[in-house]
């Protein structure tokens, strides 16, 4: 993604470019049985900030809230594991 801004009253811009990152994911599904079934899942997440947080410029077009990003903010990024079983009972035993 590539973002670039321009104030147009004080001829000032600015761009950000975020290199090309491949996220990949992992599925599994193992049977047990015909209602049965076990799931594991692999996978990475990346969150990029908007164009908004990111622009140096100040924002006065409301007063009562002047806004100015951060040009410096990086993407951060999460893996997560998740595992599920499908069709399992559980039997209380006494």
């Amino acid at each position: 993604s590539d973002y670039k801004g321009e104030l147009l009253s004080a001829n000032s811009n600015f761009a950000y470019k975020y290199p090309i990152a491949l996220f990949p994911s992992l599925f599994v599904t193992r049977v047990i049985t015909e209602k049965q079934d076990v799931q594991f899942a692999l996978n990475r997440k990346i969150n990029r900030p908007s164009f908004m947080t990111l622009s140096p410029f100040t924002d006065y077009s409301d007063s009562l809230n002047i806004q100015r990003g951060n040009p410096g903010l990086k993407p951060s990024s999460h893996n997560r594991a998740n595992s599920l079983g499908n069709g399992f009972r559980i039997r209380k035993t006494q």
